[in-house]
């Protein structure tokens, strides 16, 4: 996978802003940012217009409350999902950037250990009401289109919930900028000419160290290090990166070059990025009123 794709929002939308992320081996969801001076993608200035875990969560619960409201319409007795809180997930921004990581998973991410979400036990009739005409993943059907003679939402009581609250806070020029912003941003610093003195640096470093590598992407996105588990060579790789990186100073400067380029970016945009602010505030507070009514 090409880095730069990585780069890219993990949820374009209302809801996730401006997190960027380098997908390996395995899918990482949107979630908390790891705590520390490693997170130097939470820490950019564009992370302000993503929506912190903990909004994100009670947005949710108040998405399942407004889907109860609706099961209800149809005679159904439906307990709301628990949210579980989100893991937090690696920063892979700049590549390995802590040596924990390094240690026990090479360049893959953590496994996942998320509880997942606990719903009320439905009949699958009941589940269609919840989910939708087109059963998980399924194609849509008609035989399935009404419940006790009302009709069910193609998108299921969940799923018009999720639209219905999101469509009224949606401000997609604020995403579309964030967006443009975190992707942006990281192309210019890679032309930084201090980024290139330390990347130059770095390179030396893990030449001395047995490794050919230009730059912290090529290691990252090799091809012998996709496999399921992180294998031991992958894990000695790493470590040797993130030591390089230390020993130049590679990643600080990066977050630096970076940081500057997306205040100046933000400031040619800066309008439609506080209409965005305004309307995920807006959001989260509707989301809590929602929450606290049902307390």
């Amino acid at each position: 996978m090409s880095l730069l794709s990585g780069v890219a929002l993990v949820g374009c939308t209302q809801q996730d802003a401006a997190s960027p992320d380098h997908a390996r081996a395995s899918t990482a969801p949107a979630a908390s940012p790891p705590a520390g001076k490693e997170a130097y993608t939470y820490r950019l200035p564009i992370a302000e217009y993503s929506l912190p875990q903990d909004e994100q969560r009670v947005i949710r619960s108040a998405q399942e409350l407004l889907a109860r409201e609706c099961m209800e319409g149809f005679g159904i007795d439906y307990t709301p999902a628990v949210i579980p809180p989100t893991r937090q997930v690696a920063d892979r921004r700049y590549g390995i950037s802590d040596m924990q990581t390094a240690m026990q998973y090479g360049y893959h991410f953590p496994p996942e250990q998320s509880a997942g979400t606990e719903r009320s036990s439905l009949s699958p009739e009941e589940r269609k009401v919840l989910v939708g005409n087109s059963a998980e993943g399924g194609a849509k059907t008609e035989t399935a289109a009404k419940y006790n003679g009302k009709r069910i939402p193609d998108e299921g009581c969940l799923g018009e919930a999720i639209k219905s609250f999101r469509k009224t806070y949606s401000y997609e020029p604020g995403v579309a900028a964030a967006s443009r912003i975190s992707v942006d941003s990281y192309k210019e610093s890679l032309q930084d000419p201090k980024v290139k003195t330390a990347t130059s640096k770095w390179s030396q470093c893990m030449a001395g160290k047995g490794y050919t590598y230009a730059t912290p992407v090529q290691a990252l996105e090799s091809q012998s290090f996709e496999g399921d588990e992180p294998s031991a060579e992958e894990k000695k790789t790493a470590v040797a990166d993130f030591s390089c990186k230390e020993e130049t100073g590679l990643l600080d400067t990066w977050f630096s070059s970076e940081k500057a380029i997306q205040k100046e970016l933000i400031d040619g945009s800066a309008k439609v990025l506080r209409t965005l602010k305004e309307k995920q505030e807006q959001q989260v507070e509707a989301a809590r009123r929602i929450v606290a009514e049902a307390e």
